[in-house]
């Protein structure tokens, strides 16, 4: 596989290599497609748990919530807000 890259993205690949923390340019190129799948993969991971909530909301399977009630979950700790 031939893959063209932007004169700008070749540079940054070299600073990287000549910086010593990755051995060649395909090590670079290897750790970026990494970092690009576990984005994508989180991405999609937030998106189901946006329906998720959607899907709560359509329903109405809400609750109020104040400012006041948010800092203190926030505060807490708490990963999920319930009442």
């Amino acid at each position: 596989m031939n893959i063209l890259i932007p004169p700008e993205f070749c540079r940054l690949v070299e600073r990287m290599v000549a910086s010593g923390k990755y051995t060649t340019p395909d090590a670079v190129v290897c750790e970026a497609l990494l970092i690009l799948e576990r984005r994508n993969q989180e991405r999609a991971r937030l998106d189901a748990e946006l329906q998720i909530g959607l899907d709560q909301a359509d329903r109405g399977e809400l609750i109020e919530l104040t400012a006041a009630d948010i800092k203190a979950a926030g505060r807490a700790g708490q990963l999920a807000l319930a009442k």
